[in-house]
């Protein structure tokens, strides 16, 4: 795909119809020191980030407790609220998340199989990440390669977008919009 191409590709998510699915790798890249805060951050400067809310956002954070505490009050109610969301959404957009928590994909993961549009961004795939974008018809993925490259990747294959760092938030903004 050439830059224009995925330019226009990453224009169409930014719509009524996307939700939008935040890891904890963003939080690390950014250098915020946890959810709450990265979420406020991604408001004020990806304001074009659809259904972004902190009053709407869904917080477990890591730990020993974290699989518990998902299937107790109030994360229950969430869990079942971003389900609900998640089986409705047109598209999906999914930013420094790395698949590492099965019992929270399951409504994600029956989405993805069936072909549901997704661009994932992040500084690096995660293993099962990658293995999802191989096996999900459609996914583009943006990763770093280097400091200047970013690595795209679907079900079809990849490339090297040589000079542009799409898998940065930041600069994907600037360069894209």
């Amino acid at each position: 795909m050439d830059i224009d191409t995925i330019k226009k590709l990453i224009q169409e998510f930014f719509q009524e119809g996307t939700v939008t699915i935040v890891g904890s790798g963003l939080s690390l890249a950014e250098g915020i020191p946890g959810m709450w805060e990265l979420a406020k951050e991604l408001q004020v400067k990806v304001p074009g980030i659809p259904n972004c809310s902190v009053e709407d956002s869904l917080i477990i954070t890591p730990g020993l407790n974290k699989y518990r505490e998902g299937y107790s009050v109030p994360f229950d109610t969430h869990r079942a609220k971003a389900n609900e969301e998640i089986d409705k959404a047109q598209r999906y957009i999914i930013i420094g998340y790395g698949f590492g928590d099965d019992h929270l994909e399951t409504h994600l993961m029956q989405q993805l199989r069936a072909g549901k549009p997704s661009l994932i961004f992040t500084h690096s795939l995660s293993a099962n990440a990658e293995k999802i974008v191989k096996e999900c018809s459609g996914i583009t993925a943006f990763c770093r390669v280097n400091s200047n490259d970013t690595r795209v990747l679907n079900g079809k294959g990849e490339s090297i977008m040589s000079g542009v760092n799409l898998w940065d938030l930041h600069e994907m903004i600037k360069e894209v919009f």
